[in-house]
Formats: structure tokens, sequence, C-alpha cells
């Protein structure tokens, strides 16, 4: 059987399984709870990220002062 038209520029071996997996992924990304899920993720590694700041600024000064009293 042939077709003619817009039919005819599909390929006969279509993954559906691809396609479904596309779909999904895209239903994900505007899912609401995902959006809340990313919101919630990307907080949490700048407060981390924040708090390793403080951590190392702290350890400095503290070193830093340990250091400078050794030597007056």
């Amino acid at each position: 059987m042939f077709c003619e038209g817009p039919l005819s520029d599909i390929p006969e071996n279509i993954d559906y399984d691809f396609a479904q997996q596309e779909l999904m992924l895209q239903q994900m990304e505007d899912d609401p709870i995902q959006v809340a899920i990313r919101s919630i993720e990307k907080q949490h590694e700048e407060d981390k990220q924040g708090k390793l700041f403080l951590m190392s600024s702290t350890i400095f000064v503290l070193f830093h002062g340990h250091y400078s009293k050794s030597f007056t």
C-alpha cells in the first residue's frame, strides 16, 4: 500500500518508546511539583555553598589570628 501526502513522510520504523519517553520528560519539566523540587534543590545548593564559604572564612580568621599571635 502506498500513501501520498503528509503521511508518506513518516518513517516506517518509529520508535514509540523513545517518543513516549520524550513526552514524559517534557511533561515532567512542566510539572509544578518538579519545578518546586528543582527550586528547593537549587536553594539547598546555594545554602550549602554559603555555609562552606562561612566555614572557610572562619577557619582562615582563626588560623590567621593564631598565626599572627605566635609572632608577637
